[in-house]
């Protein structure tokens, strides 16, 4: 029987690579490029919405994956059109 457990793991991981890797990225363009302006503050504050929706999507197919399992839809039934 599949798992009907949220997989976390899974979205961790998506959590981290849209929040981490750009605000690596963001640092060492700091490091590199002398300004006045922030790289790091700027990425961060665009990887956060888009983690936001990377992992909220993440979330919402799990749930739906976990409802399937344990609630799966029922079938048409034949015998409702047959008692007419």
């Amino acid at each position: 029987m599949p798992s009907v457990h949220l997989d976390i793991r899974r979205l961790s991981l998506i959590a981290l690579a849209c929040m981490v890797i750009p605000l690596v990225v963001g640092f060492i363009v700091d490091q590199l490029v002398p300004s006045t302006l922030s790289i790091t503050l700027l990425a961060g504050l665009a990887a956060i919405p888009i983690a936001v929706i990377f992992v909220s999507r993440a979330v919402l197919a799990d749930m739906d994956r976990v409802i399937q399992i344990v609630a799966p839809e029922d079938a048409p039934d034949d015998d409702a059109e047959s008692c007419e």
